[in-house]
């Protein structure tokens, strides 16, 4: 198991904020891979918190069409159930998750004009659940957890 050094009862949080260009997510991504290998999780739980959370954050790089001075806040919280994930930030509303649950939905502009384009949603619902998108004033805010199993456990 992955279980980190947390009590049941227990939760940690970092929190971050995001200059929205590639290589300010770059850093954010190590600091996070550091602050979640000082509490002791395997390597396997910590990639696959690096995809999810790697992908979240370029999309809204590459597509959010934010400012320099319009951060992407992000928490990352460990406690004895998975790795809680919220992201917040200050770009047009951006639905991908919740419209690609549908059955009757259209694929997202940037999965059209690219043909390789498109797998980050898949990517971000095969590791992670419990998505909820909430509406806030001038942006998006994003939850989700990343289980505490490998692939191995939940086969």
């Amino acid at each position: 198991m992955a279980y980190p050094a947390v009590r049941k009862a227990e939760q940690i949080a970092l929190s971050l904020e995001i200059v929205p260009t590639a290589l300010c997510v770059r850093s954010a991504l190590g600091r996070i891979d550091n602050w979640l290998t000082s509490y002791g999780l395997e390597k396997e739980c910590r990639g696959n918190a690096q995809l999810v959370i790697a992908e979240v954050l370029n999309n809204i790089v590459e597509h959010g069409n934010l400012r320099p001075e319009q951060v992407i806040r992000t928490t990352v919280s460990l406690n004895y159930a998975g790795i809680t994930c919220s992201v917040r930030d200050e770009a047009p509303e951006f639905h991908a998750l919740e419209a690609s649950r549908r059955v009757d939905a259209e694929p997202c502009a940037a999965s059209i004009q690219l043909a390789e384009g498109g797998y980050g949603v898949f990517l971000i619902q095969t590791l992670a659940q419990g998505f909820r998108y909430l509406d806030v004033d001038h942006g998006n805010h994003l939850e989700f957890l990343i289980p505490l199993t490998t692939h191995s456990e939940q086969i």
